[in-house]
């Protein structure tokens, strides 16, 4: 409990210095977020806003994993820059990867805010490609591993599977890509997509020998849906 109060503690008080959420919500709240825009409900209720957020912060330490293991120090950056899809091509991928025309229009405005240039995008490569080996130590020595996650998850009662709050593994596979057009901030989401490996990485988090094989998806389940009490 001391450490949960005082990691709250402290959250609260960075978010009132930046006078932003972004220091305690990334690419985990951005699942949570979209299913909240999307109306999901499981059993008849909405998942809790933690229960949500523990299946975002999964899905995102997977992501991490995949990325942690690429040689980004030796990215393309002609072959990025050049491959970057314009305003137009966007937009019209995110008309089709959402049904709500509401939704819609805030994935556009959101991703709109956050595109660059060609000469921002060179840029912000070659300052990864610089700082990469430093940043991936520093993450790996920061985050913690997806099995150690979804131990200490399921340890709390708490679902440790997307089915266990209602979402399919094809469903939280486009759940990535919904989840990154639904923020203007920089998360995970944004670095893989930038370095041109959000869909292989996908394959490989969905793969037969993933996290989550979609060939081997378990049915919808009700258990560890309700013995963690709602955040």
């Amino acid at each position: 409990m001391r450490s949960l109060t005082l990691g709250l503690i402290i959250s609260g008080l960075a978010m009132q210095w930046t006078k932003a959420s972004r220091v305690a919500s990334g690419a985990e709240h951005q699942f949570s977020h979209l299913w909240d825009m999307q109306n999901h409900v499981y059993l008849n209720r909405a998942p809790s806003h933690g229960f949500k957020v523990g299946i975002g912060t999964l899905a995102s330490s997977a992501l991490y994993e995949q990325l942690l293991v690429q040689p980004l120090d030796d990215l393309d950056i002609s072959h990025l820059v050049a491959e970057w899809p314009d305003l137009a091509a966007i937009e019209s991928d995110i008309r089709h990867r959402f049904e709500l025309p509401d939704l819609a229009a805030k994935a556009i405005l959101e991703t709109n805010a956050k595109n660059m240039t060609s000469d921002v995008l060179r840029i912000q490569l070659s300052r990864l490609r610089s700082v990469w080996p430093k940043l991936r130590e520093r993450l790996r020595t920061h985050l913690l591993p997806f099995d150690e996650l979804t131990d200490r998850l399921a340890a709390a009662g708490c679902p440790s599977a997307p089915e266990q709050i209602g979402i399919s593994r094809p469903r939280l596979r486009e759940s990535y890509r919904q989840a990154y057009h639904i923020r203007r901030r920089f998360t995970v989401l944004d670095l893989a997509m930038r370095t041109g490996l959000f869909e292989s990485s996908l394959d490989q988090v969905f793969g037969r020998r993933g996290h989550w094989p979609i060939e081997n998806a378990i049915g919808t389940s009700t258990e560890g849906g309700t013995s963690c009490p709602s955040t």
